[in-house]
């Protein structure tokens, strides 16, 4: 039988008082063995034994002391919690208590009742956030803080309030800005490849949308990059591969078949069914580049014509009737919207024109009625 850290403690204390170990056995309810074992174990002679009851009863005084302060703790936070419920004014007394008690930062907080590292500064959250900062203000270097917080926000690794005192240690002024400019120069930004033929390239998106109840629905969009046809607009209760697929399977059977298709990397075109699907068609899968939508700049500015001339104008009860205003946006958009660049001809009638004589997007000028 197994002695507990008690009863392993009151042995030598009972030895050294001249008990008998089946009496010490008896008065703590153990067997003789167990008793003789620990004796044994210990092979300490009579002051040695002496000297460990009295470390052990030092132990048991400290223990209790700190059980002590512990509840005295927690009684002074929830006090100070109860009469101060705002952390932000609690956390002014913390450097009081610093000074007053000696105490460091982690430790006062625990006094007050903060997270034990509040108030601490992270000077790698903070270079982070001051290179993310750098680098906006080199290729925006008129922009002021408003504008810089909006466009980092979703990327940065501490508060407003920290973002703005860096701000204005480093960034305030405008000299200071425009000397970035000349460091770090703004990258170029790549050109969209001229497609020559009609279904060479298409390149395909999703965007969301809402029905008036606010339930958010998504939209598949896919165009020809040399005719800018529209091919693809479907309402989608979720976004997956599957429905990616039956899209272009669709398209397929009707006898339009793409050379490439190009897309972000989302989930959906990044997932192996859909690569097995485009390489068992025979169709090369292009990726634009991460957080790069130039890249795939056509579907992007069809886009942004669906967003504003159907989505935002109209409201759906229902994702039927948001299929059907889509239908009949698509058909203006390829017999009817003309384009500057294909020539002031609409999508379809360039891509039949270029189908007859051959012609690519690049030479909208020598097309003829």
């Amino acid at each position: 039988m197994r002695l507990s850290k008690e009863q392993a403690a009151q042995v030598p204390r009972l030895y050294l008082a001249g008990k008998t170990q089946s009496e010490i056995a008896r008065l703590l309810g153990v067997t003789q063995p167990a008793i003789w074992l620990r004796i044994r174990r210990v092979k300490l002679g009579r002051s040695e034994l002496l000297q460990l009851t009295r470390t052990t009863a030092k132990n048991f005084k400290l223990e209790r002391e700190a059980a002590r302060l512990k509840a005295q703790l927690r009684a002074a936070k929830r006090l100070i919690t109860q009469l101060q419920p705002s952390p932000y004014r609690r956390s002014v007394l913390t450097t009081l208590i610093m000074a007053a008690f000696n105490l460091t930062q982690g430790e006062a907080n625990a006094v007050v009742g903060l997270r034990y590292a509040a108030g601490h500064k992270s000077n790698r959250g903070s270079q982070i956030l001051i290179d993310m900062m750098r680098g906006h203000f080199s290729q925006y270097p008129n922009h002021g803080f408003d504008s810089m917080f909006s466009a980092i926000r979703h990327d940065m690794p501490a508060r407003r309030a920290v973002a703005i005192d860096l701000y204005r240690q480093y960034f305030k002024r405008r000299s200071e800005r425009l000397a970035l400019r000349s460091i770090e120069p703004k990258p170029q930004r790549r050109k969209m490849p001229v497609q020559q033929e009609i279904d060479q390239m298409w390149s395909i998106d999703f965007m969301q949308g809402a029905l008036q109840g606010g339930k958010k629905f998504w939209l598949l969009t896919a165009l020809d990059d040399c005719s800018r046809e529209a091919v693809i607009t479907k309402v989608l209760g979720r976004r997956s591969a599957a429905a990616v697929i039956e899209s272009i399977q669709l398209l397929l059977t009707l006898g339009r078949t793409p050379q490439a298709i190009r897309s972000d990397h989302g989930s959906e075109f990044t997932s192996k069914v859909y690569g097995e699907f485009l390489a068992h068609a025979n169709i090369q899968k292009v990726h634009s580049r991460y957080r790069t939508p130039s890249d795939n700049a056509y579907i992007e500015s069809m886009n942004k014509l669906v967003r504003y001339e159907v989505l935002t104008r109209f409201e759906f009860k229902s994702l039927q009737e948001a299929q059907r205003r889509l239908d009949d946006w698509q058909l203006r958009y390829n017999f009817v919207r003309t384009q500057k660049v294909l020539g002031d001809l609409s999508p379809a009638q360039y891509a039949h024109l270029a189908r007859l004589s051959g012609l690519s997007a690049g030479q909208p000028s020598s097309v003829r009625m």
